[in-house]
């Protein structure tokens, strides 16, 4: 028997996937986000140039991109023929922990293929949970809990196959801060509040989560909550008042104050570029 540790732990959160065929108009320049994306293409054509470097996409492999990662999505001919192109955008948790530079390809193995062509054939009923990028034929379809689990099956493939950097092994308490943090971003909790969880002196607490996740908790919460309204910005139709209300900024004038302060533009400039 394998003993797991349970500090090295994370979590999937799946945004939203998709299920389109391509031509040479998949050409999009700087994509990239506040989420992880992977790419699976059916037929060779298309490719992804992150860093300078072209790097294809055929029915051999899988790509993975990491969060904030940008890159140029480049669409071919594919001999005159339209590509299958499947998509995936989520996020893994805890952030910091599995901060990753460049993509991520992975050849395919029978495993891999297996879980690829299993949601190709459910590609029918893909659509996203917000109602976006819905095909026509499917805008009342109920929420789709196989989808999900197809999605995740993959994503967990993909990671049981990648060479990551090891994350920082977190102590189970502050771990549970970190889950606590994800479920109170509309309403941050202090400092003196995190440290009297871990038993520790508000100084002391501050130096443990610095050392280990090399950051500062309150640099990591206002990561979060930006991360969090970016999330939204591109996957949902809220308002401006509704996220800043959700990622806890007392309006709009605040919430657009701090995102462009940590972005370089402002939220309605950013959604506009999605």
């Amino acid at each position: 028997m394998s003993k797991i540790d349970p500090s090295t732990w994370w979590s999937l959160k799946v945004h939203t996937c998709g299920y389109k065929l391509n031509g040479p108009e998949w050409c999009w320049r700087n994509t990239g986000g506040p989420f992880w994306r992977l790419y699976a293409n059916a037929r060779a054509g298309h490719g992804v140039e992150v860093d300078g470097e072209y790097l294809p996409l055929g029915p051999d492999r899988v790509m993975l991109i990491p969060e904030n990662v940008r890159a140029h999505c480049m669409g071919g001919p594919a001999n005159g023929k339209l590509v299958p192109h499947i998509w995936i955008h989520f996020s893994i948790q805890p952030t910091l922990q599995m901060s990753h530079q460049g993509a991520i390809v992975l050849k395919c193995d029978r495993g891999l293929l297996d879980c690829v062509k299993r949601l190709r054939r459910h590609k029918l009923k893909l659509h996203t949970p917000d109602g976006k990028n819905m095909p026509p034929d499917k805008e009342t379809a109920p929420p789709d809990d196989k989808l999900y689990h197809l999605c995740a099956g993959l994503l967990h493939e993909c990671f049981a196959r990648a060479t990551l950097p090891a994350g920082p092994a977190l102590p189970p308490k502050l771990r549970s801060l970190l889950e606590l943090i994800e479920h109170s971003l509309g309403h941050p909790p202090s400092n003196a509040f995190l440290a009297s969880r871990m038993g520790l002196s508000v100084e002391a607490f501050i130096r443990l989560f610095k050392r280990l996740l090399h950051i500062t908790p309150g640099s990591y919460i206002t990561q979060r909550r930006i991360q969090e309204a970016c999330r939204r910005l591109t996957f949902t139709d809220e308002t401006m008042e509704s996220i800043a209300e959700a990622t806890g900024y007392a309006n709009r004038h605040h919430f657009s104050h701090a995102f462009c302060k940590r972005v370089g533009h402002g939220p309605a400039t950013f959604r506009l570029r999605r």
